[in-house]
């Protein structure tokens, strides 16, 4: 729907080649333009949800609070059924038509080559004929605009007469075997019709099957339609993300504010949708999404976890739709007879792929550690505290931290005094249940079709747990405010020793990773303390980011670059960042990463 547009956005970035201004420039259009999609579609998607549950409650069916399209297994193996019913109607009056017409051709002319071609016409004649009857039923269905009266229409006033008809047709047939011939010869006008007669009812009756399967299948298409939605609105906000990030690597740590005008990381949804089902990971309302940081917060995600079949009967039944799901009126039965064998074929249709929740590992802590030695100035401090609160839920998903702990620096200027412990909620991720496909699994398309259908469920899944992950987060933090994170000026401690800061994370195990963020000013003041002193124990599982408050407002850059190199000295592994940086959760990743690389 928006492909075009998102492409021809990233040929216009592209062809700025090494023009830096202009690339920003392109990149902010590109980012607005996202946002713009993104709106766009999430209305779309409304839109169809709302149009499905109104069409679901047409059909007489309970509709639920939450409920999203998908596809109604028990109507649509009906329609299925129906719809199989029909094919099979029609073929065998094409095959009959088509074996009567060169039987009659032969028997007069002898000819094997003019035979067949007559009955191959005849043949595709009476299927165009079942096309056109079909077509015209269509129209017929879109002009009643009820599928329940449709259904009934169709049921009372052209399947079962066609069936019967049928019936009457055979009758005649068997008549012409059994009666004597002063009976045939009182209705031979009916024996010579018969055939007609046959052949239209099958015709009919076979086109009116399948046109009330397609209207007990029209679940298909809704969920087709929906999943194609969610699919594009992904692909938009990944453009969306992707121009972001790169927006900021151009624009760096100190963009001058370039990044606070970019449009929110997810644009709120003009009506919430409905939550995602509880079984797969709690139940939450996008409303509660839309209430967190834009940076901590990801689109919601309304896809299916599995296909959702609605198999309740309907305890006031419908027009043309019996409650207990077993067919539609007398049609149903009636058709049965005709259609055994395709009923039974198509009643073992495969089962949409499985997909459940399953815990990820978590064993990283995150410790929190700010300077409580009276730094002067506060709006910075206050500023470097909101972007790590802000920044706090991605840090904590992308490195399934497990433990988030947060201190000041005690009196001695560097031990730790606790603040609080917040356990993590599970992070949870999607697995793709096994499905047993018998027979059928040894033939490569078929295992090839269930591999792709799997790692379609797979990706929507994951996507949705995602953003369910980051809400459970997010919640579980909220206790975590600025103020916890930063002691107010009124609690000042003697000194900061950052050297006894370094000495506690030198001895700390390293069994697991550990990422340190600090906030402090970064002058070592405490009595008999100079120079930081070098950790003399590098592990890969200890990340660290220092963030450099100014000592006052009127500290300049020269201040903060000094006291970055007085951190890299004695950690050369350690991220230095600014109060003002926006991507504290990148400048984590690459603490970790520089972890990695020590010995």
């Amino acid at each position: 729907m928006f492909e075009k547009e998102l492409k021809e956005a990233q040929q216009n970035i592209d062809a700025t080649g090494d023009d830096v201004a202009g690339r920003r420039r392109a990149l902010e259009a590109a980012i607005i333009l996202a946002g713009d999609l993104y709106y766009r579609i999430s209305e779309y998607i409304l839109s169809r949800i709302e149009k499905f549950r109104r069409r679901k409650s047409e059909f007489g069916r309970p509709v639920r609070a939450d409920e999203k399209p998908n596809e109604l297994n028990d109507q649509t193996r009906k329609g299925r059924r129906y719809r199989g019913g029909g094919q099979v109607s029609i073929a065998i009056e094409v095959v009959l038509a088509a074996v009567t017409a060169a039987a009659l051709v032969f028997e007069k002319w002898e000819s094997v080559f003019t035979s067949t071609a007559v009955g191959l016409g005849v043949g595709i004649l009476t299927w165009a004929f079942a096309f056109v009857v079909e077509r015209g039923l269509h129209v017929l269905a879109d002009k009643i605009g009820d599928p329940p009266r449709t259904l009934q229409i169709l049921t009372r006033y052209v399947a079962l007469p066609s069936f019967l008809t049928m019936l009457f047709a055979g009758t005649l047939f068997v008549a012409a075997r059994l009666l004597p011939g002063s009976s045939l010869l009182a209705i031979s006008p009916l024996l010579s019709a018969a055939p007609f007669i046959a052949a239209a009812s099958f015709i009919i009756f076979g086109s009116s099957l399948k046109v009330i399967g397609d209207i007990l299948m029209w679940s298909v298409d809704d969920s087709r339609e929906y999943q194609a939605l969610l699919s594009e609105r992904v692909l938009i906000l990944n453009a969306y993300h992707a121009w972001t990030d790169e927006l900021r690597r151009l624009d760096g740590p100190n963009n001058n504010g370039v990044a606070g005008t970019l449009p929110p990381a997810t644009p709120a949804l003009p009506v919430p949708p409905p939550p995602i089902p509880a079984a797969v990971f709690g139940t939450i309302t996008p409303s509660e999404l839309m209430s967190l940081p834009s940076a901590a917060r990801m689109p919601v995600q309304t896809t299916t976890i599995t296909t959702v079949a609605d198999t309740a009967a309907d305890p006031n039944g419908s027009p043309g739709l019996p409650a207990n799901g077993r067919g539609a009126g007398p049609t149903g039965t009636l058709a049965a007879i005709l259609i055994a064998i395709a009923a039974l074929g198509l009643s073992g249709c495969v089962e949409p792929s499985q997909v459940t929740a399953v815990p990820v590992e978590q064993s990283a802590t995150v410790q929190l550690l700010a300077d409580a030695s009276g730094v002067k100035n506060e709006p910075a401090y206050r500023a470097g505290g909101e972007n790590l609160k802000r920044d706090l839920p991605d840090i904590v998903l992308e490195h399934k931290a497990a433990v988030v702990n947060v201190g000041w620096f005690g009196p001695n200027g560097w031990a730790p005094e606790p603040k609080k412990r917040i356990e993590m909620p599970k992070i949870m991720d999607a697995e793709v249940k096994k499905t047993d496909m018998g027979e059928a699994g040894i033939i490569p398309s078929v295992e090839a079709a269930r591999k792709e259908q799997d790692e379609k469920a797979k990706v929507a899944a994951s996507a949705t747990m995602q953003d369910r992950n980051r809400i459970a987060v997010a919640q579980a933090l909220n206790d975590v405010t600025v103020e916890t994170l930063i002691p107010s000026p009124s609690i000042n401690s003697a000194c900061t020793d950052l050297d006894g800061v370094f000495g506690q994370i030198d001895e700390a195990p390293a069994d697991h990773l550990m990422i340190w963020i600090i906030l402090t000013d970064g002058r070592q003041n405490c009595r008999g303390r100079g120079q930081l002193q070098p950790l003399l124990n590098p592990k890969k599982n200890k990340a660290v980011v220092v963030m450099i408050i100014p000592g006052d407002p009127a500290a300049g850059r020269e201040d903060f670059t000094i006291r970055k190199k007085m951190v890299l000295d004695a950690c050369p592994w350690a991220v230095v960042i600014s109060p003002d940086n926006p991507a504290i959760a990148s400048a984590v990743s690459k603490a970790v990463a520089a972890a990695a690389a020590t010995n």
